[in-house]
């Protein structure tokens, strides 16, 4: 079985029992998740759990990945719960932590555009609102050195490329500067449906979240928009915001593609008010232009990205306020599901996959679950990335007491 030479002997299939995935399961307790106290217990609970599976590996400097949330997102993750991740790193004698995650192929506050190497106040203004900049370590945009933490984290350079080995697909990734220089990553993720993935969790937020601009857009270019001329009311604000002036907008006419401008970052379907757009994977023969799906391009680039940072890593999943749509929408999402609980493992793919377990157990019979479910397993990428790299994808789940 094919499989890069660098992943550990403890994640490769069959090799071994398959990793634990710690929950913390609050379906019952039903928790306020507004209480201090509360929070506190909870970040008493990560903390254990982040002991429990530990990175063989813990150095310098410390990057707590996360993703701040768009302003009207009220779903995002709670800035208090990485508290236990911050005494975590200390208590095992990394003093040099930062937090952070890169800038957006769309606009608004975390777009690139918006913050251009010289200028990423908008973004740190946002994670200052959101509260990422109160628990005692740095915020950085990792993608833009003009953030960097003097003493802490600094780095030169917006973009690194690196090479990858067989069989991945990808000869070259693009990641953040910040990216290539961190020593330990403790990745903080939240639950949510999403339109391309159908559930986003740990592989999302390191694949995306670490990639820079033409990173994201190795993943994204699969996608172009297709129009419903029926439901367009051709409003029109499909091509005001879009980041890359790729829609023309004839008047009473839907919108046309430019294609060669196209980074297909799906920020139309997000703004669309009438629902007229979807993505559709473009037809193309080369597959590094884009072809079947989003996943196993996804699935590609994480492993890339994670190519001997396996040992260096552990990933905190928030399963709570869930909703359809991912936190990159500027909406606010009505809950789609009872608040479940939280996973911490140092298999990524064991963690989502616990996470897609857990979920339909708990609403069966929800149908919005069920489609985002269905739309994932059709993606098929833990088959894909067993068959492709040999890793183990099984969770081992083991319940943690609250």
């Amino acid at each position: 079985m094919p499989s890069d030479k660098k992943i550990p002997d403890w994640m490769r299939l069959n090799a071994s029992d398959p990793a634990p995935v710690w929950f913390l399961d609050i379906r019952k307790v039903k928790p306020d998740l507004t209480d201090p106290t509360e929070i506190n217990h909870i970040n008493r609970r990560l903390k254990e759990m982040l002991e429990k599976s530990a990175p063989n590996e813990i150095a310098s400097p410390a990057l707590i990945k996360t993703h701040v949330g768009e302003p009207n997102a009220w779903q995002r993750i709670i800035p208090q719960l990485a508290v236990s991740s911050i005494e975590f790193l200390r208590g095992h004698g990394v003093d040099r932590i930062v937090i952070g995650d890169s800038t957006v192929l769309y606009s608004r506050s975390r777009g690139g555009k918006e913050n251009p190497l010289d200028d990423v106040r908008p973004y740190m203004e946002l994670a200052r609102a959101h509260g990422w900049s109160d628990l005692g370590a740095p915020f950085i945009v990792l993608d833009r050195p003009i953030s960097s933490a003097p003493g802490i984290c600094e780095f030169s350079t917006d973009s690194v490329a690196i090479p990858t080995d067989p069989p991945n697909r990808f000869k070259t990734i693009h990641v953040s500067g910040a990216a290539s220089m961190i020593g330990t990553i403790i990745n903080h993720v939240h639950l949510t449906g999403h339109g391309l993935t159908g559930l986003a969790l740990a592989i999302k937020g390191i694949g995306m979240g670490l990639a820079d601009r033409k990173g994201k857009s190795q993943m994204h270019m699969v996608f172009g928009p297709v129009f419903d001329s029926q439901a367009c009311d051709h409003c029109g604000i499909c091509a005001t915001e879009c980041p890359e002036s790729a829609l023309e907008y004839p008047e009473e006419e839907p919108p046309k593609l430019i294609p060669e401008k196209c980074i297909g970052c799906g920020q139309c379907l997000a703004e669309c008010p009438s629902g007229a757009i979807e993505m559709k994977p473009r037809t193309v023969s080369n597959w590094m232009s884009g072809q079947d799906t989003m996943l196993p391009r996804l699935a590609d680039f994480f492993v890339g990205i994670m190519s001997g940072r396996w040992d260096r890593s552990v990933h905190v999943a928030h399963l709570v306020k869930i909703t359809v749509g991912c936190d990159c929408l500027n909406l606010d999402q009505k809950q789609m599901t009872p608040d479940i609980g939280f996973l911490v493992g140092k298999n990524p793919f064991a963690v989502d996959r616990a996470a897609e377990l857990i979920l339909e157990e708990t609403d069966p019979d929800n149908p919005e679950v069920r489609k985002l479910i269905d739309q994932s397993r059709k993606g098929d990428i833990y088959s894909y990335v067993e068959k492709t790299f040999g890793i183990d994808t099984r969770p081992q789940i083991r319940p943690i007491t609250w």
